[in-house]
């Protein structure tokens, strides 16, 4: 017969298995906050990636196009502002975008290559010309057009074209824009040997034909017709 001592405590049992349940899921917990954490930073990194990729090709496509314009810019095709041309001319580097059936007009040779008097027709000229910020179409409503390979160079009287836009031919060192001013900005103009003002010009391309504004710097109507042929 055992006699229990009153002084001694009652022993105490502890649930192993309900503090071990506890540490797992505490341990599951954190993994899965740790899962979250690696797959919220691999999809940052991801997004990451694929944005620089985007930004290289479209770089890419910016060289490109860059590159394009100026391989179609030929140096040799211009366009030269001559007060002294009684008549708009146009040749290389010029869509037509419209030719006045029936109308022409005799030019006495004031282009090189012109061997005296040629009868050239009269149509509606757009040509393109490549700005920091994109290429600027530039119409002529009513010109005569040179149809010669050859023909390099194209003739603008800036006082016939200046009651239809606006035109600084001032150098910017006395505080003239030095430009042909458009609505969609402004085209240089560029001297040669201090005398010869010219802008330079190519042919655009059919898509932008179709996607940007012509600025018409002469009028594509009847009206100005007549009055250029009287």
């Amino acid at each position: 017969m055992s006699i229990k001592d009153p002084n001694e405590d009652e022993p105490h049992w502890t649930d192993s298995a309900s503090d071990s349940s506890d540490d797992d899921a505490g341990e599951t917990s954190d993994n899965k906050d740790n899962k979250t954490s690696t797959s919220k930073t691999k999809a940052a990194s991801r997004k990451k990636r694929r944005n620089r990729k985007k930004q290289r090709r479209f770089k890419a496509r910016r060289a490109g196009r860059k590159n394009r314009h100026a391989r179609s810019a030929d140096p040799n095709i211009r366009t030269i502002l001559d007060t002294g041309t009684d008549m708009e001319i146009i040749g290389l580097g010029w869509h037509i975008d419209h030719r006045w059936a029936g109308h022409s007009m005799t030019i006495d040779g004031p282009l090189e290559g012109m061997n005296g008097k040629e009868e050239l027709p009269i149509v509606a000229g757009v040509t393109a010309h490549d700005t920091k910020d994109g290429p600027i179409l530039i119409g002529i409503g009513v010109t005569a057009y040179d149809s010669r390979p050859k023909q390099e160079e194209s003739l603008l009287n800036p006082n016939a074209i200046s009651h239809f836009c606006d035109i600084d031919e001032r150098p910017m060192h006395r505080d003239g824009r030095q430009s042909l001013i458009t609505d969609c900005g402004e085209v240089k103009i560029h001297v040669e040997n201090s005398r010869l003002p010219y802008i330079c010009t190519r042919m655009p391309t059919q898509r932008e034909l179709q996607l940007l504004p012509i600025n018409w710097i002469v009028p594509k109507c009847e009206t100005v017709l007549k009055e250029t042929l009287i």
